[in-house]
Parts: C-alpha cells; sequence; structure tokens
C-alpha cells in the first residue's frame, strides 16, 4: 500500500510528478525524447548503445528497433602517488 501511495504521489521514473526530486532534471529530457523518437521513420532499426549502468532510453526506442549492440567497459584511473593514502587520492 505504501509503494502504491508513493507511486501515485511521485510517479514512477521516467513519468516522475512534480513532487518527485529530479522531475526538474526529467520531465524535459522524458519530453525530447518521446518527439525525436517519433520522427525516426522505420521499426526494424539496429541500436548501438555505448556506456555503461541502466538504460533509460530503451523504453522510448523499444518500438523502433529490432536489435541492441551493448558494448560496456570498465575505466581505471590511477590517481594515487606516492605517500599519499588512498582516501586522499581518491579526493
Amino acid at each position: 500500500m505504501r509503494q502504491v501511495l508513493a507511486n501515485w504521489i511521485l510517479g514512477v521514473h521516467p513519468y516522475n510528478t512534480c513532487f518527485a526530486f529530479n522531475w526538474h532534471n526529467v520531465r524535459h529530457i522524458r519530453r525530447f525524447l518521446e518527439r525525436t523518437v517519433a520522427q525516426i521513420e522505420g521499426s526494424n532499426l539496429r541500436l548501438a548503445d555505448v556506456g555503461v549502468g541502466d538504460r533509460p532510453i530503451f523504453p522510448f526506442l523499444r518500438p523502433k528497433h529490432r536489435s541492441t549492440l551493448l558494448l560496456t567497459w570498465q575505466m581505471r584511473c590511477r590517481w594515487a602517488k606516492r605517500g599519499r593514502s588512498n582516501s586522499e587520492s581518491e579526493l
């Protein structure tokens, strides 16, 4: 019951309501994606997604694409210098 009430008040991403903390960030991106995807011709397209993490654009592109190529990588940064602890080098 609590989750149903929270979803009613806050919405469910990406369809947040104005009461959600990230509504002002997500609303214009969602509108842009809806308008842009509506202009794409065809429904048998291939999608290449380069990146890491959640893929929030998939729900918008689902009716347009038939296959997806996902490219993910892990980047390691070497910030540590001699004489510094790990906590200092992460800053």
